[in-house]
């Protein structure tokens, strides 16, 4: 089976393939801010193994930058690259080619489908499933509610630690959940220390 036949719904698929048109569609068309590899494979809808390939292949060329939370990889565009701005243009024109089929993926009033919170974020679970307006302070409690250290390090480097803490320090109402809270946040600061040492 030949490379369009497997990417019949996506143009810029057949030509570049599913998973540098993720990276490129995720990490090139936003505002710069660092996005983990879960969340850049539910935006493009594929696998993380093969997307993480790619990102191999983007970070050896200097196109990306990656930063650890802990066991979780974090991914943004190298400012400093001189492949971020034709890779930037690149994205554009990709968005532009999207299909019909992909297009007209609308709600029955016509509006477009609202993305949630949690999916937006790539956290592993919809945890606003019933609210897909759900406030930002109770996605952080409810996610960490669960416990789950890499929905936790996803929600500190978007909202900030201190928020987060702070959400959480209200939230939780269990003495054993408060100690796992406090030694994962403990360990994402650490790495946020160290992230902030190494940019000095």
């Amino acid at each position: 089976m030949g490379l369009a036949a497997t990417n019949t719904r996506s143009p810029a698929g057949a030509l570049f393939g599913k998973a540098r048109v993720a990276v490129l569609s995720s990490l090139f068309r936003q505002d710069g801010e660092p996005k983990h590899l879960r969340q850049i494979a539910r935006e493009g809808s594929i696998g993380p193994t093969a997307l993480a390939r790619e990102l191999d292949i983007f970070l050896a060329a200097g196109a990306l930058i990656e930063k650890r939370i802990g066991n979780l990889r974090m991914f943004q565009a190298n400012p400093g690259s001189p492949f971020n701005e034709p890779f930037r243009q690149l994205a554009a024109a990709l968005s532009l080619s999207a299909s019909p089929a992909e297009e007209s993926s609308t709600r029955r009033d016509g509006a477009a489908p609202k993305t949630r919170k949690s999916e937006r974020l790539g956290l592993s679970a919809p945890y606003d499933w019933p609210n897909p307006d759900i406030p930002d302070d109770a996605l952080i409690a409810k996610a960490g509610a669960s416990l789950r250290f890499e929905d936790i390090a996803a929600l500190c480097a978007h909202y900030g630690l201190k928020r987060v803490r702070s959400v959480l320090a209200k939230s939780t109402e269990g003495e054993i959940e408060r100690k796992i809270l406090a030694r994962q946040l403990k360990n994402i600061e650490a790495a946020f220390a160290e992230e902030a040492d190494l940019a000095t």
